[in-house]
């Protein structure tokens, strides 16, 4: 028994690595840059074509179910050892920028954009508006998080579960609610 979990286990990782080294010859070839060591899950999906504005850092992961709404001309930008958990959605219109060694939880969005809401008619064919989005080095977004149109995260900053996030969080802060607000600073060994 133990051999067979110990089989699955390489043989997911296998698979895993396999289709990393695919998608980053695969964004590399469309003209954007990809570090070596993804893993990738099953069922990335892609709105639109990779571009020179891609780059990926060494060692990301990418969970099930990941989509990625980059629009030509957009710029999306994942550091090394990132990992963007099951189902995260991320679009960008402008710029979205994830630092090193983040932790982006299930089920969080990142959306760089918003709809118009100030013009009678649809408001699916209202104009949209982008400002980027920034995520500092070494930070945690928990599961099911919105991170909307000009959020800025320092770095080590932690994101409850369920927040909305449409502002600047300072480094080493840990913020919560909807909207997010910093409830306290992170004891960091030799900043605080």
């Amino acid at each position: 028994m133990a051999f067979a979990r110990k089989a699955f286990a390489k043989s997911r990782r296998w698979r895993r690595r396999l289709r990393g080294e695919a998608f980053a010859a695969w964004v590399r070839l469309w003209g954007g840059a990809a570090g070596h060591g993804i893993l990738l899950d099953s069922r990335l999906r892609l709105r639109h074509l990779p571009h020179k504005g891609w780059s990926l850092g060494d060692g990301i992961y990418f969970g099930e179910g990941v989509i990625l709404d980059i629009r030509p001309g957009a710029v999306f930008s994942v550091g090394a050892r990132t990992k963007l958990m099951h189902y995260v959605i991320v679009g960008a219109g402008e710029r979205v920028e994830i630092g090193d060694d983040c932790q982006i939880a299930e089920l969080t969005s990142i959306r760089d954009s918003d709809h118009g809401v100030d013009v009678a008619g649809l408001i699916s064919t209202a104009p949209m508006s982008s400002k980027a989005i920034r995520i500092g080095d070494n930070s945690w977004v928990g599961r099911g998080s919105a991170l909307i149109s000009g959020t800025e995260l320092g770095s080590g900053v932690v994101i409850g579960a369920n927040s909305v996030v449409r502002s600047h969080i300072p480094d080493n802060s840990i913020a919560v609610g909807a909207p997010a607000r910093v409830v306290r600073q992170r004891d960091v060994p030799g900043v605080n």
